[in-house]
């Protein structure tokens, strides 16, 4: 990472601890229940349902470099993705997120993006990332993409459930479902069709700025829930993996 990188995850980057768990269906709904005293929705997830969508575009070079260092559990790691929230329009933003890992903690940074944008480097456009660029996260893509051979890879859309704590609004739940992927080649309008959780499970999620409440303690322990290493864009990549060319560009 670049200097400038490691002065802005310090000035400006969200340091917190995340959890994660299979979250089996048929538990859901009594989960969630429990959960109700202690939290309050998301306002994106104020539908019928509780839920919205999430999209998310990947950067990766061609040794596969993010995810390997996921799989090897690499003590300091990086990935670098683009986030939009279906359905997207013309007057959307997006937003470019860094998540770094290292000391079983993780710094995530992001800045918004205009949709022109996102298109100009979707087109090639040479000019829409410059590595002097005054956002310091935009020349760091800069970075990755000219001199680190990184592109635009895989596409990941899911369903969320969002919840903060009562308490603590530091302390987040998600319940990610319907979890699909493909290949990015250019149409942000793809719908992937990869699937790439068994339809009985859920992912859930919880990121804390560095403890773990005694009320939620409570509640995983009650379903007895383990803490698993789970990675959306691995599984993913995964899956692609197995349904299609993936090294071919």
């Amino acid at each position: 990472l670049n200097k400038k990188l490691i002065q802005l995850n310090k000035l400006m980057g969200k340091q917190r601890i995340e959890y994660k768990y299979y979250l089996p269906l048929e538990i859901r709904g009594n989960f969630l229940s429990d959960l109700q005293t202690f939290t309050f929705q998301d306002e994106h997830s104020r539908k019928e349902d509780g839920k919205y969508s999430v999209s998310s575009v990947y950067m990766e070079n061609y040794h596969l470099s993010a995810y390997r260092d996921k799989i090897m559990g690499s003590n300091i790691r990086q990935k670098v993705r683009f986030r939009f929230y279906p359905p997207l329009r013309k007057d959307s933003s997006l937003y470019i997120e860094l998540k770094n890992r290292g000391a079983n903690k993780t710094i995530k940074t992001k800045t918004k993006i205009s949709h022109s944008l996102f298109m100009d480097m979707i087109k090639g456009n040479p000019n829409a990332f410059q590595l002097n660029n005054s956002d310091p996260i935009i020349s760091h893509v800069a970075k990755l993409t000219k001199v680190g051979c990184f592109h635009l890879f895989i596409i990941v859309n899911y369903r969320r459930i969002a919840l903060f704590s009562k308490i603590d609004q530091a302390v987040r739940i998600t319940i990610d479902s319907d979890v699909f992927c493909d290949r990015f080649q250019g149409n942000i309008d793809i719908t992937p069709n990869i699937s790439v959780l068994p339809m009985h499970k859920n992912i859930l999620e919880i990121k804390t700025p560095g403890y773990f409440p005694d009320w939620l303690r409570y509640i995983i322990k009650k379903y007895g829930l383990k803490r698993e290493a789970i990675s959306k864009y691995a599984l993913s990549v995964q899956s692609l993996a197995v349904n299609s060319s993936m090294a071919i560009k």
